[in-house]
């Protein structure tokens, strides 16, 4: 369920930006985010899941790092 929300989220904030988002299902609890093929985030290297706000500032940071993420910005410690 997290990873469709997650994925979700992902689509609403780069309509505009991405060409699909797929999830793939696994095992062993693993939880990874690539964008072109560049790791967002990793659960087994982070040791836990981290809020949506840092991954989309994440991807946002690889694609356009000039872009206002608005309200998000505020939230995230610099």
């Amino acid at each position: 369920m997290r990873a469709a929300w997650m994925a979700q989220e992902i689509i609403n904030t780069y309509v505009n930006d991405i060409k699909s988002v797929s999830l793939v299902p696994g095992e062993d609890g693993n939880f990874e985010i690539f964008c072109d093929d560049q790791a967002i985030f990793l659960r087994h290297d982070e040791g836990k899941f981290i809020e949506i706000t840092e991954i989309k500032k994440r991807i946002r940071d690889l694609i356009d790092p000039e872009r206002s993420l608005g309200h998000i910005d505020g939230k995230l410690k610099k």
